[in-house]
């Protein structure tokens, strides 16, 4: 088995391209989230409803948790794509007709992240949003692993 290092090189280089792309995502949809909250801040309707007050207090710690504790969730991303790389090209190894299988696992590993964090979630607006942006991130990590897999394989 021979290894193909600009191959491999050029998988890295798109690994954390595909990160950087994830993350600029991501925080264009938090600042539309903080657009929304100062919005209805201003809105004295809203600014006087305690769940609406939950809701930004449990969004803005998020945040603040973020800033002391986002290594790890970088630490994740790149396990992740990795881990996705080296799942598709094994599988396509031994059958090319199990890519069924693949989608198995990013269905259960998705749902392990979802579980893990539900309480983050549990607001009706901010929670959402939270939620979704989550999910849109982790769905584009893990299919733009399996195409890098995929490339991986043909080029072997």
């Amino acid at each position: 088995m021979v290894l193909n290092y600009p191959l491999l090189l050029l998988i890295f280089v798109a690994i954390y391209t595909l990160q950087k792309v994830i993350f600029s995502a991501i925080c264009s949809l938090n600042n539309q989230v903080k657009k929304f909250i100062k919005l209805q801040k201003d809105n004295e309707k809203f600014a006087k409803s305690s769940s609406f007050q939950i809701e930004v207090q449990n969004f803005e710690l998020l945040h603040i948790k973020k800033e002391y504790l986002g290594f790890i969730t970088k630490i994740i991303g790149y396990f992740e794509s990795i881990f996705f790389i080296i799942l598709t090209v094994i599988t396509f190894q031994y059958s090319t007709l199990n890519y069924s299988f693949i989608f198995s696992v990013a269905g259960v590993w998705i749902g392990l992240k979802i579980f893990g964090s539900y309480q983050q979630w549990s607001g009706v607006v901010l929670g959402r949003a939270t939620f979704y942006i989550f999910l849109i991130g982790s769905i584009l990590n893990i299919m733009g692993s399996i195409m890098l897999g995929f490339i991986y394989y043909h080029n072997y």
